[in-house]
C-alpha cells in the first residue's frame, strides 16, 4: 500500500466516472436522433427522406474512407509523445484535411459519375458535404484528446452541443422551408461544418505546429484499419442503397425507420461490452475461466430479454416512430435485432482475439460478411423486396459469429463460455423471430403471449433473487 497504490485507484475511479458519462453522452446523443426522428417522418415526405438516409450513408461512407479513425491514434501518442499531445493532435487533423483535398480531386475528376450516375446527388449538396468532410473531422479530433485525458465534461459538451445543433437548425429548416429535403440536408451538415471550423481552429491555436513525422505515425498506425472499417460500414449500410436502386426511395424511408429502432439494442450492447471487455481480459489474465464462464449466462440472458422485448413491441416502436405509413417496416425488425444477438456473442468470442494480440483475422470476417450480404442483396431484393435485405443482414452477422467461434476454438478457447447454452440462446433467438413474425396478425394473441412471458420473466426473477445477486457480487 502506498502512494502508487493511490494513484491507480484514483485513476480507475477517473476511468470509471469517464466511461458512465461517455456512455450517457452516448444516449443522448442517439436519443436525440430517436426522438426528433417522429417529426421529420411526418413533415418529409417518403421519397425525400428515403433520398436523405440515402445521402447520409454516403457521406458517412466517404468519412470512413478519408478519415480511416485518425483520431483513434490520439489516445495512444499521450504515451509516446508527451508534452508533444497538441501538435500531434493538429498534425492528425491536418492530415485528414490532405486525405479530404485528394478525395475531392478524384471526385472532381470523375465528377458527373461519382455525383449523378452513383449518388444521384443534387448540384446544389455538393458544396455542403464537401465542407462536412473537411471540417467535422475536427469536432472528433477535439473529442477524443479529451477522451485521452480523462477529460469528460468537454467530450459531453461537444459532442452534445454539434448533435443537438444540428438537429434543431434541420428541424428548423425543414418545418419552414418548402423544399423539406434541401432544409434537411443542409441544416445538419453545415451546422456541423461551423462547429467543426470553430474546433479546426481551436486545434490550430494550441498545436501551433505540423510534424510530418506524426503524419506517418499516424498513417501507419491506422491505415490497416481501413478494410475493416469499409467492409463494417458496407455489411451494416449497403442495404439502403441498394434498397433505393432496386425498389426506390419510399421502401428506403421504411428500412431506415425500422434499422434506426434497433440503436436501441446497439446502445445498450454498446454500454454493456464497455463494462464486460476490460473485466474479461483481466480475468483471462489472471486465468478466471469459470468466473467468466458463469457471469456470461446472466450477461448474455439480459441482452436476450431485451432483443425478445423489441420483437414483441416492434409494432408500438413503429406506430411511435414513423407512424402508421410506416407499420409495415415491422416486418424487419426480427431479423434486425435477431442480427443484433449474433454480433452480443461475437463479441464476447471477439475479446479472446484481443487477449491472444490475433487480431489480422478481424478483418477477413467482415469482409467475407459485407460480400455475402451485397451478393444476397443483388439477388433477393429485386424478388422479394426490402424486407430481404433484413434477413441478409442477419446472414452476414451469422457469418462474423461463426467465423469468430471458429478462430477461437482454434486458440483454444471453444470452452470458454458453455456452449450449449450459447446455441441454445441463438437458436431460441431465430425461433421466437419466426414466431413474432406470426404474431403480427394477431394483436390479441401477441398482447397475451407478452403478459405470459412478462409474468415468467418477473416469477423467475422474483424466485431466483438470491441467486442473481449473488451472481452480480461474484462479477465485482
Amino acid at each position: 500500500m502506498g502512494s502508487k497504490d493511490s494513484a491507480e485507484q484514483v485513476k480507475g475511479s477517473v476511468a470509471l466516472k469517464s466511461g458512465i458519462w461517455y456512455t450517457l453522452c452516448t444516449v443522448i446523443q442517439r436519443g436525440i436522433s430517436f426522438i426528433t426522428l417522429p417529426v421529420f417522418t411526418r413533415v418529409m415526405t417518403k421519397s425525400d427522406l428515403g433520398l436523405f438516409n440515402t445521402y447520409a450513408t454516403w457521406i458517412s461512407f466517404f468519412v470512413v474512407i478519408t478519415t480511416f479513425d485518425l483520431p483513434l491514434s490520439i489516445i495512444r501518442s499521450k504515451h509516446e509523445y508527451q508534452g508533444d499531445e497538441d501538435s500531434y493532435t493538429f498534425s492528425i487533423l491536418t492530415l485528414t484535411t490532405v486525405t479530404n483535398s485528394a478525395f475531392l480531386f478524384i471526385c472532381l475528376c470523375v465528377k458527373d459519375w461519382i455525383f449523378t450516375d452513383l449518388m444521384q446527388l443534387p448540384q446544389s449538396f455538393v458544396l455542403p458535404m464537401f465542407l462536412y468532410l473537411f471540417l467535422s473531422p475536427a469536432i472528433d479530433v477535439f473529442a477524443t484528446k479529451q477522451r485521452a485525458f480523462y477529460k469528460y465534461k468537454a467530450y459531453v459538451v461537444t459532442t452534445i452541443i454539434s448533435t443537438a445543433l444540428s438537429t434543431m437548425i434541420a428541424l428548423l429548416l425543414v418545418t419552414t422551408q418548402s423544399d423539406k429535403l434541401a432544409g434537411r440536408f443542409n441544416g445538419h451538415y453545415l451546422t456541423i461544418a461551423a462547429v467543426g471550423l470553430f474546433f479546426y481552429i481551436l486545434v490550430a491555436v494550441q498545436g501551433k505546429s505540423i510534424k510530418l513525422k506524426y503524419w506517418k505515425d499516424g498513417f501507419l498506425l491506422c491505415f490497416p484499419l481501413l478494410l475493416h472499417l469499409v467492409s463494417l460500414y458496407i455489411l451494416s449500410s449497403s442495404d439502403k442503397i441498394m434498397i433505393t436502386k432496386f425498389v426506390g426511395e419510399e421502401y428506403t424511408a421504411l428500412y431506415s425507420v425500422a434499422y434506426s429502432t434497433v440503436y436501441i439494442a446497439t446502445l445498450l450492447m454498446s454500454s454493456m461490452n464497455r463494462s464486460w471487455a476490460p473485466w474479461m481480459l483481466d480475468m483471462l489474465q489472471y486465468k478466471e475461466i469459470g468466473k467468466i464462464e458463469r457471469a456470461s449466462k446472466p450477461y448474455l440472458l439480459c441482452y436476450f430479454a431485451l432483443v425478445i422485448g423489441c420483437m414483441l413491441f416492434a409494432p408500438e416502436i413503429i406506430l411511435i416512430l414513423g407512424g402508421k405509413s410506416y407499420l409495415d417496416a415491422m416486418y424487419l425488425m426480427p431479423p434486425l435485432f435477431t442480427g443484433t444477438l449474433f454480433t452480443f456473442v461475437y463479441q464476447m468470442y471477439l475479446q479472446t482475439e484481443f487477449f491472444e494480440k490475433k487480431t489480422k483475422y478481424i478483418g477477413l470476417a467482415t469482409i467475407g460478411a459485407a460480400l455475402i450480404n451485397i451478393g444476397l442483396n443483388l439477388w433477393l431484393i429485386p424478388q422479394y423486396g426490402y424486407v430481404a435485405a433484413g434477413y441478409t443482414t442477419l446472414i452476414g452477422y451469422v457469418f462474423i459469429f461463426a467465423f469468430h467461434y471458429i478462430y477461437a476454438c482454434k486458440l483454444g478457447y471453444g470452452k470458454i463460455f458453455n456452449r450449449e447454452f450459447i446455441f441454445s440462446v441463438l437458436i431460441s433467438g431465430i425461433a421466437i423471430m419466426c414466431l413474432t413474425l406470426v404474431l403480427y396478425r394477431n394483436d390479441i394473441v401477441r398482447y397475451i403471449v407478452i403478459v405470459l412471458v412478462a409474468t415468467a420473466v418477473g416469477v423467475f426473477a422474483w424466485k431466483n433473487r438470491e441467486l442473481v445477486l449473488s451472481k452480480l457480487k461474484k462479477m465485482k
